[in-house]
């Protein structure tokens, strides 16, 4: 057999190839382009999540502002995954180096590698939340405080990336109660106070923006289905397709969830809880596949348990695994648009990977009306790769509306507005916006787009009837909780009922 350094060494050599393929070539998701254009902008918070993902994003785009590729946003990610791999040979060196570089080889052969190119929030979650665990636990094994510092520190990054990492710290706060140590205490205390200014900055920033982070999660998230078989079923599709076939019939054969682990137990709760919780979840909700991330790193520190041949074969099932999948990808991605031109969302399909030809034909009409389209994943898409500014028109939808925050309505009133979408949207809907409105139909590669010519945009009518709507909807905060004005109101001059 290749010797385990040679083979950690080639499976680090061929994924990142294939991450740096896949990054270049896969194209830009709806999500990824709301991020990256909403993010080349600085605010302390952004409307659906904590600001980190837009903040690595704003600080990125200051080395790579002549370089408009989503490929160079997508480094965060490779090199996020990256890391995660090495940090986790590092710490397992220490008990046996020949395992440590199997585990490791197989970290670089999990879907979480290979695949975790996207741009998304869970990305900084996944690293920070890995970070603090790391030095959390040396300073378990030094009796250093300024591990446990280090470690609130990222912690509070976590937090800055998502709400997730609330997991992650009830988890901590579970092993304490455990080890029943009152030092351990004192440090926990440590890592709450070097966290807390991190968490401080987006609790008051969604005080002065109406908590609309915490609504927006909490609320407007919130579609519950009882007891659904398909819910269940997809949270253990999850586990399996994320630890891959082999290690996760491990998962259930050792027993993984009753069975403690001296040298690395902090890590058993880091994992093993969270995914409880998550079960739980899947019980009365969908669990989305991107909320495992931030745990799943922490499980291959269990494995150095296991005998050597049963690592060596999880990598080999992961390899034929991941191939198989890596082959589809490759073959879709391949494919020449044309061949979708039968499927029901051909236009869609074009848009998302072929937008060239639509964005030279919209060109035309830059100069001379505002670019709009009725959802922000339209929107996004459209900035992103035509490189002009479009807005979110009358749009009542929970998600990506930070559009809300940045832009202004009442700027545009009087002028002109092209609203370009996939949808045959009547003229009827948005008449009582403007003076004249006058469909057109184009056909851009054998699809079939709308556009919609809207002349002298009436502010005053859609403050009245879309703006009121929408601050009723997601920016009216319950009397009970302080805040500290109401932005949207009063940016809009909007006047009670």
């Amino acid at each position: 057999m290749v010797k385990p350094s040679t083979l950690f060494n080639k499976i680090l050599f061929s994924t990142l190839i294939l991450k740096i393929f896949f990054s270049f070539f896969f194209p830009l998701t709806g999500d990824e382009a709301y991020f990256i254009t909403t993010g080349q902008k600085f605010y302390l918070g952004y409307y659906e999540h904590p600001p980190m993902i837009w903040w690595l994003i704003y600080l990125f785009s200051f080395f790579g502002r002549k370089i408009h590729h989503f490929f160079f946003y997508r480094l965060i990610s490779v090199f996020a995954t990256t890391l995660v791999a090495f940090l986790i040979f590092k710490l397992l060196e220490k008990i046996d180096k020949e395992k440590s570089f199997l585990v490791s080889s197989l970290f670089l052969l999990s879907p979480i590698h290979i695949f975790g190119i996207l741009i998304t929030n869970d990305t900084p979650l996944f690293l920070f939340t890995f970070l603090s665990g790391i030095f959390f636990y040396r300073g378990i094994k030094r009796d250093k405080k300024i591990d446990f510092i280090t470690s609130g520190i990222f912690f509070g990054l976590s937090f800055l990336s998502k709400y997730f990492s609330v997991l992650y710290l009830l988890s901590i706060f579970i092993y304490i109660i455990y080890r029943r140590e009152k030092k351990l205490w004192r440090n926990f205390v440590l890592f709450l106070i070097a966290s807390f200014p991190f968490v401080f900055i987006n609790l008051y920033w969604n005080y002065t923006h109406c908590w609309i982070n915490i609504i927006f999660n909490l609320v407007h998230r919130k579609k519950n289905q009882f007891l659904h078989i398909k819910n269940i079923s997809l949270f253990w599709l999850s586990l399996l397709f994320l630890l891959t076939p082999y290690p996760f019939y491990l998962f259930l054969k050792e027993k993984f969830f009753f069975k403690f682990r001296n040298e690395y137990d902090l890590f058993y709760f880091m994992f093993v809880l969270p995914t409880i919780f998550l079960f739980l979840i899947s019980l009365i909700r969908i669990v989305g596949l991107h909320w495992f991330i931030s745990f799943i790193p922490f499980y291959f520190f269990l494995l150095i348990s296991l005998e050597k041949e049963k690592i060596i074969k999880s990598i080999k099932t992961a390899f034929y695994f991941n191939g198989f999948i890596t082959t589809i990808i490759i073959l879709l991605l391949i494919i020449p648009v044309g061949k979708f031109k039968d499927h029901p969302k051909y236009s869609e399909i074009l848009m998302f990977k072929n937008p060239d030809s639509l964005c030279s034909y919209l060109k035309d009409f830059k100069d001379r009306y505002i670019f709009a389209t009725p959802n922000y994943t339209y929107t996004a898409i459209m900035t992103y790769h035509c490189k002009i500014n479009f807005i979110v028109f009358a749009d009542l939808g929970h998600s990506g509306r930070e559009y809300d925050i940045s832009f202004d309505f009442k700027e545009i009133d009087g002028r002109d507005i092209l609203i370009f979408t996939l949808e045959n949207i009547s003229p009827e809907d948005y008449i009582q916006f403007f003076e004249e409105i006058k469909k057109e139909k184009i056909i851009v590669k054998g699809a079939n787009y709308y556009l919609l010519l809207c002349k002298k945009f009436n502010y005053e009518n859609y403050k009245n009837i879309i703006l009121k709507k929408t601050y009723e909807k997601f920016y009216k905060v319950p009397e009970f909780l302080p805040r500290k004005g109401d932005f949207f109101k009063e940016k809009y001059n909007l006047l009670p009922d």
